[in-house]
């Protein structure tokens, strides 16, 4: 195809234009690499923060469960509903499905002064699923409660 133009500008136009109609511009071809450095230069932090948000919202969830099943352990020993051993092993069951129950730490019992004292206690990297930024050594749960005047124990 033979076009008569008269001047430069105008061949340049029509090539850009050619070129945007069959998919690529001079713009596009140099903006390719600045997009694909850019996101090689975010995509890690983006990583991190979705990851940290993973491991601390996991963390946060297992001490809210650890938290509700000492005060209902608590709740049962004072109410003279439960023995200590029956609250043990309820408390062990009553764990998230990523947190083994082996690691967890039950102490359970009468404080002697008209009190019920539950604590648990568990290593934190056991409490997350991924383990990757620093956390605190243990989760700890103490509950104490006023036992019943009428609980059976």
């Amino acid at each position: 195809m033979n076009i008569n133009m008269k001047h430069e500008s105008e061949r340049r136009f029509v090539a850009i234009r050619f070129g945007a109609i069959f998919g690529e511009s001079l713009l596009s071809r140099c903006r390719r690499g600045s997009v694909a450095a850019e996101f090689a230069l975010v995509l890690p932090l983006l990583l991190l923060l979705f990851t940290g948000g993973m491991q601390y919202g996991t963390l946060l969830y297992t001490y809210n469960s650890m938290q509700t099943i000492a005060r209902n352990g608590a709740r049962a020993l004072a109410s003279g509903t439960s023995s200590v051993e029956t609250v043990s092993a309820a408390a062990k069951a009553a764990l998230p499905a990523w947190v083994p129950c082996g690691d967890l730490t039950v102490v359970a019992g009468d404080t002697g002064t008209n009190m019920v004292h539950m604590s648990l206690s568990l290593p934190s990297a056991r409490a997350t699923v991924m383990r990757l930024s620093p956390m605190p050594d243990t989760i700890d749960v103490d509950v104490v409660m006023r036992r019943e005047p009428n609980a059976g124990l």
